[in-house]
């Protein structure tokens, strides 16, 4: 399956869960699962902010060390 099929395939599961089950509004889900439902997009969020400073200083200081 190529990127692009897999993209619509998740695409089509999206939308039909929508249309099925209708949108959920925020205000009647608790905190906890918001927030737990959120904390792995948060962490990844987060490891790539942190690889975003901190490789290309450590790449440029290997280019300027050469």
């Amino acid at each position: 399956m190529t990127p692009v099929q897999k993209l619509a395939v998740a695409y089509a599961f999206l939308f039909f869960g929508v249309v099925a089950i209708g949108f959920r509004s925020l205000s009647n889900i608790e905190f906890p699962p918001r927030f737990f439902t959120s904390l792995p997009h948060i962490l990844i969020g987060g490891i790539v902010v942190c690889i975003g400073f901190a490789l290309p200083k450590r790449v440029l200081d290997h280019f300027a060390a050469a």
